[in-house]
C-alpha cells in the first residue's frame, strides 16, 4: 500500500492483528469481511468494527509504503475527519507463471473484479481493462494472464495451518 497522505487513528489509519496470517482467529469465521454492507458500515455494532485484543495501529506518513501478507487480519479505523484517506493498493505475486493454474485463475478474476465480495459479477468496478487503449497497452504486459477453462481456486481467508512452517 502506497499512502498518498498522512494517516492516524482519527482519519482511518490501518489496523492489523499481528500474526493472524499464521494462526486461526475468530474473525476468520466472518464470511462478510469485504462485502458492500461492511464497506458502507450498515451495522456499526458488527464485530468487524470492534477493537480486538492485540490489534495494532499503523500510522503512516505521505509516501510511506506498507507491505503485508494479504491473509493478515486488517482493516481501517473509522475516518472521523473531513478528508478522504487515499492510498494505492498493489498485489505482488512472485513466480506467477509457476503458480497452480487454479490460483492463476483466482488472481486473474480478482484483477478483473470477478467474484470479489464487493462486486460478485465484476460489473460495478472499474479495472485497468477499461482504461483508454493507449494507456492500457503501455502496462498490459503486467496484467495477470489466465488459462482458459480452469476453475478458480476457492476464496479463502483462513490460514491453512499445515502449510505453515513453525
Amino acid at each position: 500500500m502506497i499512502y498518498l497522505q498522512d494517516t492516524a487513528k482519527n482519519n482511518g489509519c490501518l489496523r492489523v492483528l499481528p500474526g493472524s496470517h499464521r494462526k486461526i482467529h475468530g474473525l476468520h469465521e466472518n464470511e462478510k469481511a469485504h462485502t458492500e454492507g461492511v464497506s458502507r458500515v450498515e451495522n456499526p455494532d458488527d464485530p468487524l468494527y470492534q477493537s480486538v485484543e492485540g490489534e495494532r495501529e499503523v500510522s503512516v506518513n505521505f509516501g510511506d509504503v506498507v507491505i503485508g501478507d494479504a491473509r493478515l487480519i486488517h482493516g481501517a479505523y473509522p475516518n472521523q475527519s473531513d478528508q478522504e484517506r487515499t492510498l494505492i493498493t498493489l498485489w505482488y505475486h512472485p513466480d506467477y507463471s509457476q503458480l497452480p493454474e487454479p490460483m492463476q485463475t483466482r488472481i486473474h478474476e480478482i484483477f478483473v473484479r470477478k467474484g470479489v465480495d464487493t462486486d460478485p459479477d465484476g460489473l460495478e468496478s472499474m479495472t485497468l481493462l477499461q482504461w483508454p487503449e493507449k494507456q492500457r497497452i503501455s502496462v498490459e504486459s503486467f496484467f495477470p494472464s489466465c488459462p482458459e477453462n480452469v476453475i478458480a481456486e476457492p476464496w479463502n481467508r483462513k490460514p491453512i495451518l499445515e502449510n505453515i512452517n513453525t
